[in-house]
């Protein structure tokens, strides 16, 4: 029979709705994996030459008060 009861219709939206939703929440998991990642390498690569822009700017900011 190619007659689906209303409950069967809803149900199939729903489980398609929650699959969705799963997959924008994992999406969203994985960039901010990704961007942690990122974050972490140019931080351990960057770092003296981070130290120096900090301080550099300090330095700056002490000078024109």
């Amino acid at each position: 029979m190619k007659n689906k009861s209303r409950k069967e219709v809803r149900m199939k939206k729903r489980i398609k709705l929650l699959c969705q939703k799963g997959q924008s929440t994992l999406e969203y998991a994985m960039v901010m994996v990704i961007a942690g990642i990122i974050s972490a390498i140019l931080v351990s690569v960057g770092k003296p030459m981070l130290v120096d822009i900090i301080s550099n700017v300090f330095g700056k900011i002490s000078e024109m008060i």
